[in-house]
């Protein structure tokens, strides 16, 4: 965080952003806010205690044991809850790409959504034979 935009705050919100009590903004604020690196010491402890903590918990426990939220299929849908969307939320809270329930939700996505013109469909129950060529998304967030 530069000098400028703190200064223009009430006040210094990183004590706050760095409290324990949520290890996921707290290993985000570490290098991402104050460009600490990946193999940080306190940067590493506050991503694992992520992996263990809600948010990501949470996510990580609702996932069904075949990788996806929700219903089987796309998993675009429904919308917030999906499988893609619970993706997207674990990608930004940060959750470890080596566990193996993130890689066993990735593996799903790509084997029930991926299209054979490329892209990723998100539309229809498609349980035996991947989206149709006209169900891809080409912009998730906008």
């Amino acid at each position: 965080m530069t000098d400028s935009r703190r200064r223009s705050l009430k006040a210094d919100p990183l004590p706050w952003l760095l409290e324990e009590s949520d290890p996921a903004v707290r290993a985000a604020t570490l290098t991402r806010l104050l460009r600490r690196p990946d193999s940080d010491p306190d940067a590493v402890a506050a991503r694992a205690a992520a992996m263990r903590s809600d948010p990501i918990k949470g996510i990580l426990d609702a996932m069904d044991p075949r990788g996806f939220w929700v219903k089987p299929g796309p998993g675009y849908a429904p919308k917030y809850t999906g499988t893609v969307w619970n993706l997207m939320f674990l990608e930004q809270l940060g959750a470890d790409p080596a566990d193996e329930r993130v890689q066993a939700a990735c593996r799903y996505v790509l084997d029930h959504t991926t299209v054979a013109t490329g892209g990723f469909g998100c539309s229809g129950s498609h349980l035996e034979r991947n989206p149709p060529p006209s169900s891809v998304l080409h912009c998730l967030n906008g």
